[in-house]
């Protein structure tokens, strides 16, 4: 069985409905982390850029499926030169975003070679390496871990509503990943080396 095509568009209201849960969960992890975000005036514009660049990538991937080289590549960039200019560990960026993207392009290798068919796109590959950019090397398995689990727990709940089997639902796993990226920022206490 495959996936929706790029050219898919998920239902206007159900991409509405699944994006405000997205807010939801972005305005839980800003209101637990409000003390990082809103340190001094850096914190601030990271966090402002950061947020709308998820945010905006999560509409388009739900609403599309899709995460366009327009937006997750600045992203990269913009996570790159945050750590430049802050003082941050900027080896540990380069080395998350290169990991990141690497991670995810090996398992659509392995998925396309022993099921002939695209198992993620690499849009999530590249937000993985946005992600390791902005964060690190370090707090990749944190992303990718809360990434998969708030995407199993979204799947379980739209396949209870929409009684389907959950293998039956299709869900982008890009909102995840912002999702899972921005708790990271939120709250660098639980993820290694940014506390």
């Amino acid at each position: 069985m495959t996936g929706p095509d790029v050219s898919d568009r998920r239902p206007r209201r159900q991409t509405v409905a699944l994006f405000a849960i997205v807010c939801g969960a972005f305005l839980v992890a800003l209101w637990l982390g409000r003390a990082n975000v809103l340190a001094d005036r850096a914190s601030l514009a990271g966090s402002l850029v950061l947020s709308a660049g998820l945010l905006v990538l999560s509409w388009i991937d739900l609403d599309r499926f899709l995460l366009p080289d327009a937006l997750t590549r600045p992203l990269i960039v913009l996570g790159l030169a945050a750590n430049v200019l802050l003082g941050g560990p900027v080896l540990w960026s380069v080395a998350g975003a290169v990991v990141g993207y690497g991670v995810i392009f090996g398992l659509n290798l392995y998925w396309r070679r022993f099921r002939g068919q695209e198992g993620i796109g690499l849009g999530d590959a590249k937000l993985l390496a946005a992600g390791g950019a902005w964060l690190g090397l370090f707090a990749l398995p944190f992303i990718l871990l809360v990434a998969s689990g708030s995407a199993l727990v979204l799947i379980g709940l739209l396949s209870l509503v929409s009684k389907s089997q959950w293998q039956q639902v299709y869900l982008p796993f890009g909102p995840a990943l912002a999702f899972a990226i921005w708790l990271a920022w939120c709250l660098p206490q639980f993820v290694p080396h940014l506390a």
